[in-house]
């Protein structure tokens, strides 16, 4: 029996719904992005002032690091965890 084809139309149909569908996650990943490189910013400020208290360095230094991971580092330690 010959499979039925999907239109044009609907094939469009289908695009925009998985588009809409994406949105949000795509939106809220992007605005985790734009506060995480702004308070890398704001950590950078903090670093360039000589009063800023050496433990408070480290910790700063810390955060930084951990803000630098990629989605694959995370992503290798949670399969990592799960075995």
């Amino acid at each position: 029996m010959p499979r039925p084809t999907a239109t044009t139309e609907e094939l469009l149909k289908a695009t925009r719904n998985l588009v809409e569908a994406a949105k949000g996650p795509i939106a809220e990943a992007a605005t985790l992005k734009t506060l995480a490189q702004s308070l890398m910013r704001d950590m950078d400020m903090l670093m360039k002032r000589k009063d800023v208290p050496e433990a408070l360095r480290k910790e700063i230094e810390d955060v930084r690091k951990a803000l630098k991971r990629t989605w694959a580092d995370l992503k290798g330690e949670a399969d990592g965890e799960s075995e």
